[in-house]
């Protein structure tokens, strides 16, 4: 590929992700100074440049290049394919590639490439100079041009446009390395050194810290050069837009995979006297076997940690104990931490204090009548007493059992400001008792939901029954913590999060699996059979933020895989919707070409769509051609034949039903049907079976 594409590939990397930032914040030594591990580092992902702004890098390209989502996008062009399997064979071990330079300025791009071959030297270039380049140069979507060059010692290659570089090629043993820095490929062919190394750099280790496994998959950006030039465009959006969500703060960005042997899972067991601990109310299993690999992460690097938007992202670490109050067929979990909901709600005032100070003045005003009505500080008082941790759970699908809890200071005085707020905004609620504990059923006036108090954590729900399931959960251990699914989930990866989001695949699509449609996506039975759950977390380090994908089997690779089969899906409906549009607007246009033709003709119809064609109809030669040609393959050239089907009718007066008589289609099903026009000049997507029987009037020619 040539740099210009990957830094395309770069700009959309940051450009989905310049929203993200965290804070951290958190004396847990496990999450502020995370054990010192050296990652292994591939001989080629050791030559990418330190002063790199981008750095791609794949452990293996012939998984890279076979994979759904490329093979989806170059499905039916022909030079792509071509392309792409050219470089399958050329390219199966780690391939690495970097840019460096100014992002603004491409005269000062310096380009560096780096795989390990199975080839010999002469092969390689061979395959450059006969196949690669000549297959790139005659794809329509290869931005410029590009010429290679063997002088017998090294290999050039050359981007005439948009952008002029040369990258000079050198082989030592089983690598090949260019580098359009002159001398470069010389010095390392020569002697085997190519100057300081990325994998040496502080945000190297940075991004890989507490990570053990060798990195299958890196994908690394530094915004720094980058950010300034969003500033404008953000605070146009919204005043102060980008210095108060601290975006300046934020040095790279990095997309990181790790991978392990997995052993088999070994059956679960009850947690026995012998074998568990006690943990603040909850009695949990002791350690686990080590984890097998390391989770798909998404590190953000920044300059500084200050008091800011971050909150809301990254706070200080815990583990996710309020599962205790969910029951076990919970499938959706979401839990974060706090300092306190007094200081989340002072973040919050201070962040939209730096976009319009009105707003915070107006509610400065809210905050004093209220005092003077209630009595007492919402926030200092109030707020105070909801503590660390909060989570939210549910049972997907549908979207029931909803549930809310929070982590109690102190039980007692949040019982009395209740009580004062009851009195003081004529509150009525009806108080019941189940196993011991009282819970609160609000009045109909304030909507359906209930609260109560359980072992100094408040659950709140819509739902009164699923307050007693939680007070059941809690008492029986029959809850969330014991699930196989959630346990796998929680240990992999990090302990300790600041967020924590855990989703029970197999449960949420287990009614998938027993419709129809299942049989479309037989990932989701995988997922089902397999039992998968999926989790992610924010992990807070020293000036670094990782979010990381982790699954109850280990490293998320399947779960990539779905997410990029519904994605490619997707793409994949939309080209065949998109097809259509354009097949019926074809069709529309041939019947109406039909109906002209007829109206200068006796009200005979063409014999053929050639005919309409030479008659000049259909407009001239190139309109013509381009209307009768296969939609599903732009790039080809017409043939003699016309894509579409045509009926000839020889006298109309005898058809007593204009609209059921067809007399253009499609000539085959795609996506499940095809288009049809029929006599009275309306076209339509019709799905089997009815499409099969009219194709079948259309091919007999009756």
């Amino acid at each position: 590929m040539t740099p210009l594409k990957h830094f395309g590939i770069a700009c959309l990397f940051v450009g989905s992700i310049l929203a993200m930032e965290a804070r951290t914040q958190s004396g847990d030594p496990q999450a502020t100074a995370p054990p010192v591990v050296e990652t292994r580092v591939d001989d080629v992902l050791a030559l990418a440049p330190a002063d790199a702004l981008f750095v791609g890098y794949t452990a293996d390209a012939k998984s890279l290049f076979a994979h759904s989502a490329l093979s989806s996008l170059v499905a039916g062009k022909s030079d792509l394919e071509s392309l792409v399997n050219t470089l399958t064979r050329t390219f199966s071990g780690p391939v690495m590639f970097g840019l460096s330079g100014v992002p603004a300025n491409p005269l000062s791009w310096r380009v560096t490439f780096a795989a390990r071959i199975t080839l010999d030297r002469n092969e390689l270039f061979r395959q450059l100079g006969e196949i690669i380049v000549p297959s790139w140069n005659r794809s329509e979507g290869a931005p410029g041009q590009v010429q290679f060059w063997d002088d017998g010692e090294f290999g050039y290659l050359q981007v005439i446009e948009p952008i002029p570089l040369l990258m000079t090629l050198a082989v030592r043993e089983d690598i090949v390395l260019g580098s359009t820095e002159p001398g470069l490929s010389t010095l390392w062919r020569d002697s085997g050194e190519a100057g300081a190394s990325f994998a040496n750099t502080g945000e190297f280790r940075r991004l890989n810290q507490g990570r053990s496994a060798p990195i299958d998959t890196l994908l690394y950006l530094d915004v720094r050069p980058l950010l300034p030039l969003a500033a404008a465009p953000l605070n146009e959006m919204l005043p102060n837009l980008y210095d108060a969500w601290r975006l300046g703060d934020v040095e790279f960005v990095a997309l990181a995979d790790g991978g392990a042997d997995e052993p088999k899972d070994e059956p679960a067991k009850k947690p026995t006297p012998e074998t568990v601990e006690r943990t603040g109310q909850q009695r949990m299993p002791k350690s686990r076997p080590p984890d097998r690999g390391d989770p798909l992460r998404l590190a953000v690097g920044l300059k500084q940690i200050t008091p800011g938007p971050w909150h809301l992202v990254a706070s200080a670490p815990s583990a996710p104990m309020l599962a205790r109050v969910f029951p076990e067929d919970t499938t959706l979990f979401v839990h974060g931490s706090m300092e306190r909901a007094s200081t989340l709600a002072n973040d919050i005032r201070a962040f939209a204090a730096t976009i319009d100070t009105e707003i915070t003045d107006e509610y400065e005003q809210e905050l004093a009548d209220f005092r003077n009505e209630v009595g007492f500080d919402p926030h200092a008082e109030f707020l105070h007493n909801f503590v660390r941790e909060w989570a939210f759970g549910a049972r997907i699908p549908p979207f029931d059992n909803k549930l809310l809890a929070l982590q109690l200071e102190n039980e007692s005085t949040f019982r009395a400001h209740m009580h004062r707020l009851r009195l003081a905004f004529n509150l009525e609620v009806r108080p019941t008792t189940y196993r011991g504990v009282t819970i609160e059923h609000a009045a109909r006036k304030l909507g359906p939901f209930a609260y109560a108090v359980v072992d100094g954590v408040l659950i709140i729900s819509p739902d009164a029954g699923m307050i007693e399931r939680a007070i059941d959960a809690s008492k029986d251990s029959a809850n969330l913590l014991h699930a196989k699914a959630f346990d796998a989930v929680r240990r992999h990866g990090a302990p300790r999060t600041s967020e924590f989001v855990f989703f029970d695949l197999a449960s949420a699509f287990s009614e998938m699996a027993e419709a129809k449609e299942a049989a479309q996506f037989p990932e989701f039975l995988n997922f089902v059979k397999a039992e998968t759950a999926a989790g992610l977390k924010v992990v807070p380090y020293e000036r670094m933020v990782a979010l990381e994908l982790v699954t109850s089997a280990g490293r998320p690779t399947k779960v990539i895989d779905l997410l990029t089969m519904v994605i490619t899906s997707s793409l994949e409906r939309a080209r065949y919707l998109s097809m259509q549009a354009i097949c019926l607007a074809h069709v529309q246009g041939i019947l109406t070409a039909c109906h002209v033709y007829a109206a200068d003709n006796k009200k005979q119809w063409p014999r053929s769509l050639e005919q309409l064609a030479a008659e000049g109809v259909l407009g001239d030669k190139e309109t013509a051609a381009r209307i009768l040609a296969n939609p599903y393959k732009p790039n080809q050239p017409p043939g003699d034949k016309p894509y579409y089907l045509y009926r000839s009718i020889p006298d109309k007066s005898k058809i007593k039903e204009l609209w059921d008589e067809v007399v253009v289609s499609e000539p085959a099903i795609h996506d499940g049907g095809a288009v049809f026009g029929f006599m009275d000049g309306h076209s339509e997507w019709i799905t089997s079976p009815r499409a099969e029987e009219l194709l079948s009037i259309m091919r007999s020619g009756r």
